[in-house]
Formats: C-alpha cells, structure tokens, sequence
C-alpha cells in the first residue's frame, strides 16, 4: 500500500520540484524525495518480487510480497553483510525469525544460512548470538540451532569453539541439553560420532532422577541418526550396554531401558519415529553376536528389562530362519556357561525348560 501510494505521490512531487526549480539554479540530481522504488532497490541487490499471496495461517490474511533471488550466492552475501557489518541487525534478525510461523524446511534453511554466516564472525559472543534459540521451548528453533552449529564446526578455525560450546550447553539447563543432543542427531553426529556420545553421555549425568521426555525423545533421535550409518553401530551399543549398568534410578539407564524394550519387543527407532535403520534384537545377535549377547545377560539380568528380553528371545527362537540366522543354539550355550552368577539369566533358562517340558508333555498326552 506504502509503495503505491509512493508510486502516486512521485510524479506530483516530481512537478512541484521542477516548478519550483525554474527561479533556482540547475541541479544534476533529479528532485526525487521519495528515493528510488521497490524494484529499482530488489534489481540492485540481484532479487525480484514475486505475484503477492496470503497466508491462510494468518489471522487477517493479509497479503505478502514475497521476493526472490536471482542468484544464492547473493542473498548469502547480503545477509552475511547485514549480519556482520550493521550494529544490531543480528537482535533485528533473530527477532524477525521469531515471529515467523513454522513451515517444513524452515529450520534447515535457516540454520545453514546463519551458520555460514557465524562461521566467519568473530569473538567470543559469535556463538552467544545462538542461545536465543537454543534455550527455546520450541523444536524448530532448537533444531534450527543444531543445523547452524553442523554447519560451524565444517570450519576447521571455529570448530573448537563449537566442541566448548556444545560441552557447556550439555551440563546446563534440560532445554539446552534438548538442543546438544539433537546437534548429536544431524551433521554433527554423523561426523563426529565418538565425539556426539560422549556428549551424550554427558547430557544425561546430572540432569534429574526422572529423566525429562523431551530429553529422552532428543538422545533417542541422535541414537537412531548415527544407526544410520554401520560403522557406528558398535559405538551405540556399547554405550547402551553401559548406560543399562549404572544402575536403576539414573538417566542414563532409563534411556537403556526404552532402548532394550524397543530393540526387543520391536525395533530402535520404533517404528513412526524418524531413523532410515531400525536394529532388532534379532539383527544385532545376527551381525554384532559379542556386543549383542553382552546386552541380553544384562538385560536379562536387569529387572525392569527382564521380560523384554525374554520375549525377544522367545520369538528369535520360534522363527526357524531367524533361530539360523542368529546361531541361536549358541547363544544358548553361552547363557549357560554365564549362568553361574547371573540371576536373571539362571530364570530365563528355567522358564525355558519348564515351557519345553510342558510343551511335551502336551504333544505326549495328545
């Protein structure tokens, strides 16, 4: 509306300027008051405007001119420029993302533009700028800040920055242990995989008894993001192995417990929940039999996950394919010989062989 009232307003202004300049000397600057239009200004920055729309999200709808433009390489520029040349365009910036209203994408767009951006920025309140959103109740902007700070680390100078920030947020508040591990969870993760456990590790040590759902979810998401590569896969469960023996009453064996009630009674993920690999128990005896039969006897000999295990166990064994498959009979030898001081593993074999003897029993008396 500004603009065309600007573009009515222009001409007649334009008029009485040059009225008014016949009784004054000649000037070489044209009498343009209102400085030079919307699309003169999009046209020397490389963007164009785009047909206007409304956002049926929007309480009144009122319409927005969107823009675009021509080249990435050129909105990266302008908004390194802004971000990093102008005093208090970062609080403008940061603000206006705020208001926006989540759209899928967002989040990666935005992080990979501003970590770009922070990758080049300079002192100790570069990374600073980020706890806005990090401490955020909101997910997108936490993964917003996850995916910026994936993209920082790629920078071989600031990436120490990156590791001191990441082992501060994960001793902090419970938000700010959400936002490391769901860091752990993206390119972060992936590339540092040893490096993300051990924030991990460090995201559930000290935080309460009763471990925050929000936080559970957010370790669970990194666990499964770096199954999706097979050269991790030993690192998780070994981890997972140590996190079941720090005892009940911990985060650290609560977040063991979801995971071996998910790889025994389904999948870890589970299924619905983001991860392109899913481990069963069935699979991890069948491709890691060491780490694997490591987390039945201690599973086994857990309480809170004993008859997990035990059903995991039940249904490997009544499938033929996969009782071949994972070599089951000597995993039944195993247990035996492991047996001696284990409680929970001495019942589980107990069980069995009851179960075993009334089911021929059974068969004898038909």
């Amino acid at each position: 509306m500004i603009e065309q009232f600007a573009a009515t307003m222009r001409p007649l202004l334009g008029e009485r300027a040059a009225e008014a300049g016949r009784n004054e000397p000649p000037s070489d600057q044209s009498p343009d008051v209102l400085g030079p239009s919307l699309e003169d200004r999009l046209d020397a920055i490389g963007a164009r405007p785009l047909a206007p729309r409304s956002s049926p999200t929007d309480r009144y709808r009122y319409p927005v001119q969107p823009i675009v433009f021509t080249g990435r390489h050129r909105a990266a520029t302008l908004l390194r420029h802004l971000w990093l040349d102008f005093e208090g365009m970062p609080e403008v910036l940061w603000g206006a993302l705020e208001q926006l209203r989540y759209q899928p994408g967002l989040d990666l767009c935005a992080g990979e533009a501003i970590g770009r951006v922070l990758a080049h920025a300079t002192g100790p309140g570069a990374l600073s700028q980020l706890h806005r959103f990090a401490s955020s109740d909101v997910r997108w902007r936490r993964r917003l800040v996850a995916v910026a700070l994936g993209e920082i680390v790629q920078h071989p100078p600031v990436s120490g920055a990156v590791k001191e920030q990441m082992r501060r947020w994960s001793r902090a508040s419970t938000v700010l242990r959400c936002t490391v591990a769901e860091t752990c969870a993206g390119s972060y993760g992936l590339a540092r995989p040893t490096a993300a456990l051990k924030l991990l590790d460090t995201v559930l040590d000290g935080s309460s008894p009763e471990l925050d759902v929000k936080l559970r979810t957010a370790v669970s998401l990194a666990l499964g993001a770096l199954l999706t590569e097979e050269g991790n896969h030993l690192e998780v469960l070994e981890t997972v192995t140590r996190w079941l023996e720090t005892g009940r009453g911990t985060p650290r064996h609560t977040l063991a417990v979801h995971v071996v009630h998910s790889v025994s009674l389904s999948t870890f993920p589970q299924q619905g929940a983001p991860g392109v690999v899913r481990l069963s128990l069935a699979r991890i005896l069948e491709r890691h039999p060491a780490k694997g039969f490591a987390l039945v006897v201690l599973g086994l000999d857990d309480p809170a996950t004993y008859e997990a295990v035990a059903q995991g166990l039940g249904r490997v064994e009544a499938d033929p394919e996969t009782f071949q498959r994972t070599a089951f009979e000597q995993v039944l030898s195993e247990l035996s010989r492991s047996a001696r001081h284990r409680r929970g593993v001495i019942r589980f074999l107990l069980g069995r062989h009851r179960d075993h003897t009334n089911a021929m029993r059974g068969r004898g008396a038909s």
